[in-house]
């Protein structure tokens, strides 16, 4: 009778730890990993099938690469989270605290980028932390974001966050062969406009240099022989040399672009997040 009654308590005691499991499941985002969906979008501008093929994107560069990357979709960041260690202060700390906060970054240094849409007052902002600090400098997330500018317009936020992830991927595997893009050092976007904008120009200025001048030789006529071009006693070649006595060379050492952090003409500014530790990154309105 008293193991029926202790086999009753412990089963009533696992359905209640089972329930109180499921209910911080369905509370809390974080996944078995420990780490939080890396695309949340509050602000509901994908559909259910967008959403998983973004996601999936971001999982498999996040794993391939061992870098968290991260989308994030709000309608007003100022309300988006009660949680007292994610800061309202701008949308720049609100991006780079949900970084942290969620767990999205890789490794010691939390390595890593996150891009926030706040929709209430159209802000588009980048966090980069630990090596993504190195990578995405000042001059690249700001590429990045004018790359999206036109489908965020739109409205396209699927084509946006595609494109966003395309980026990532690329400033990546740069980085690992070569010197980070950065002032001085971006990749040319090549489209048909490199080609028909010069040769328009080219034949518009030609057209009017050619014009000009034939409008110089109407009294002209054609000669059959060329002594009739030649005035009698104009054409004189006097003897004339040059000698080459000395050089003076000075020579000056070429000014090396500095790309460390914290602006200058290159690099990525830092920043002080509100629970301490740099972040880069930064963003404006769309």
């Amino acid at each position: 009778m008293r193991q029926k009654t202790v086999r009753k308590s412990l089963i009533r005691r696992l359905k209640w730890a089972l329930i109180l499991l499921l209910t911080f499941n369905l509370l809390n985002p974080m996944n078995a990993l420990g780490v939080a969906p890396r695309l949340i979008d509050e602000g509901e501008v994908l559909s259910p099938s967008e959403q998983a093929e973004i996601l999936r994107r971001l999982d498999e560069i996040s794993n391939r690469e061992q870098f968290g990357v991260a989308i994030v979709t709000v309608p007003d960041y100022r309300t988006a989270r009660e949680v007292p260690l994610i800061s309202t202060a701008d949308p720049h700390i609100f991006a780079h605290d949900f970084f942290i906060y969620y767990g999205y970054g890789v490794g010691a240094n939390n390595d890593g980028i996150i891009l926030l849409i706040s929709l209430d007052r159209r802000d588009i902002y980048i966090a980069t932390s630990g090596f993504g600090a190195i990578v995405f400098t000042d001059e690249r997330w700001n590429r990045m974001i004018d790359d999206m500018l036109l489908d965020l317009g739109a409205g396209d936020f699927y084509s946006a966050f595609n494109l966003f992830v395309d980026r990532v991927d690329q400033y990546l595997a740069q980085a690992g062969t070569e010197p980070p893009y950065d002032v001085g050092n971006m990749p040319r976007v090549i489209t048909i406009w490199n080609f028909l904008i010069p040769l328009g120009i080219g034949v518009v200025v030609s057209s009017v240099i050619m014009f000009f001048w034939a409008s110089g030789l109407k009294s002209v006529r054609s000669q059959n022989l060329a002594t009739n071009y030649v005035r009698e006693g104009s054409l004189q070649i006097p003897i004339r040399t040059e000698r080459f006595l000395f050089r003076n060379v000075v020579k000056r050492p070429r000014p090396k672009q500095n790309n460390n952090s914290g602006g200058g003409i290159g690099g990525s500014t830092m920043r002080t997040g509100s629970g301490g530790g740099s972040f880069g990154g930064g963003g404006r309105r769309f």
